[in-house]
């Protein structure tokens, strides 16, 4: 390789660099040279047979490329900060999916990057979340549950809640269901099971250990419509019939009230009538106080002494004159005004008895109205003709005979509504009339109305008057 003095830049021009140009250089006291490509391949051996950084600090650097084609020294903060600026820079996820990804490493930091649905997040989050939720053994104990406690529960997939009350609710419901939905029991014996509760403890009793607790079995058989009895210590048995009704009597019949009621109607309203005059020391049941339950006896001299205290004055001042006037009286009811008005009389009444007769109001009849209306004259006719006719009209032509037909037409237009106008009024006055027949109608079946209540009270008063012994002149 000839000499070249480096020592004058301008005797070499810049070139671009193609990879075989040959560079000089000193191996120790000996002259080589290189490529640039030996020189790439050299530089890459050589990062690439670096040692791995065990751990990189924000502070570590490494060498970058800029876009302007200089290589500059760059740190990892630096790049942290590039990397969370561009997280945080792209817009937000308007609602997440099972199959939106994220990115995660598997096996740890040593391990392998890759990316995970939030589906397979949810089930990895459920799986090591759900036993602590539901451990609540560290939990405190609640002494007495209150109806507004929350209880957890699952509705198929979905957790939900639920109150004390909701829940203590459904549990008595479903509990008086299944108990419902048992078949019956027959027939007992002592090994039968009862549910009970033992000073808050929940257990179970037999029948035999009822009924050493009650220490007297109780045997014997009953029938229906019979009251038991004891025949011994420790036996029923029946002895007495319950009846609706007496009949000859006995001690083995126990009567219900409604037979007793019956049996004292009998005893009152069945019973044999006397066959003499009632007695001084004659008895009747009666009850002792107005509203008093308690039945006792009376003698008629009991009853007559206390009529007398009440009303032997009233009765006592009654003479026989007035005697005989009440007696006189018959089935006539006569109240306290009319009892005023005979006690007001100062002397004898004399009322002639009624004869009035009324028409039948079906049968008044009013006269056919006579109207006469003078012929009007209508402006849109001619006049009415005195004799109501028409002139001849003559056969001759139309021309001469037009004049004669236009008068006739004009007359009978004139006639017509004079006519109406007869009729129209004729109609009104009829009308008039009939409304005057009308009122006349109703003003005389009011006065036959009348006329029929006076004839009704005069002879209420006339026989009244007869029930005192008073006679209606006539």
């Amino acid at each position: 390789m000839a000499n070249i003095e480096l020592t004058d830049t301008d005797d070499f021009p810049a070139d671009t660099i193609g990879g075989s140009e040959k560079i000089p250089v000193a191996d120790g006291s000996t002259a080589k040279h290189i490529t640039p490509d030996l020189l790439s391949a050299y530089v890459i051996d050589q990062i690439e047979a670096a040692d791995a950084l065990a751990d990189i600090g924000t502070d570590d650097s490494f060498v970058v490329l800029e876009d302007d084609g200089k290589l500059e020294e760059c740190t990892f903060e630096v790049v942290e900060a590039a990397i969370n600026a561009a997280m945080w820079a792209e817009s937000n996820v308007a609602a997440l999916a099972d199959a939106d990804a994220i990115i995660v490493r598997d096996g740890g930091v040593a391990g392998t990057d890759g990316t995970a649905t939030l589906s397979t997040l949810a089930t990895y989050m459920l799986a090591e979340l759900e036993p602590s939720i539901l451990d609540i053994s560290d939990k405190d104990a609640s002494s007495t549950p209150a109806d507004a406690h929350l209880v957890l529960t699952v509705n198929g997939t979905t957790p939900k809640k639920t109150t004390w009350a909701e829940l203590r609710a459904s549990v008595l419901g479903g509990f008086d269901t299944y108990m419902n939905a048992l078949d019956a029991v027959t027939s007992t014996n002592d090994a039968d099971v009862l549910y009970c509760t033992q000073s808050g403890t929940e257990k179970k009793i037999t029948l035999s250990d009822i009924t050493d607790h009650i220490d007297y079995p109780i045997n014997g058989s009953g029938a229906a419509g019979y009251l038991a009895d004891w025949s011994d210590a420790d036996t029923l048995q029946n002895t007495y019939a319950m009846v609706t009704s007496f009949a000859a009597g006995s001690n083995a019949e126990v009567a219900t009230s409604k037979a007793i009621r019956d049996e004292m109607d009998d005893i009152i309203y069945d019973a044999t009538a006397m066959g003499a005059a009632l007695a001084d020391a004659d008895t009747f049941l009666m009850n002792d106080g107005d509203t008093a339950t308690t039945q006792k006896k009376a003698t008629l001299t009991q009853l007559n002494t206390w009529i007398n205290t009440h009303y032997a004055v009233e009765l006592e001042s009654l003479t026989a004159a007035e005697v005989t006037q009440l007696q006189a009286i018959g089935t006539t009811t006569i109240s306290a005004a009319q009892w005023g008005y005979l006690g007001g009389a100062s002397q004898a009444a004399h009322i002639a008895d009624p004869a009035a007769t009324a028409t039948d109001p079906d049968a008044i009849t009013a006269g056919d109205p006579t109207l006469d209306a003078s012929d009007i004259t209508d402006s849109t006719g001619g006049t009415p003709s005195g004799t109501h006719t028409l002139v001849d009209v003559a056969t001759d032509t139309w021309d001469n005979e037009k004049a004669d037909v236009e008068n006739n037409f004009a007359t009978i237009a004139a006639e017509y509504n004079g006519l109406k106008d007869d009729v129209e009024a004729n109609e009104a006055e009829l009308e008039k009339l009939i409304d005057d027949v009308t009122s006349i109608r109703t003003q005389l079946v009011a006065l036959i109305d009348d006329v029929q209540a006076n004839n009704a009270a005069i002879d209420s008063i006339n026989a009244a008057q007869a029930g005192f012994g008073v006679t209606a002149s006539s």
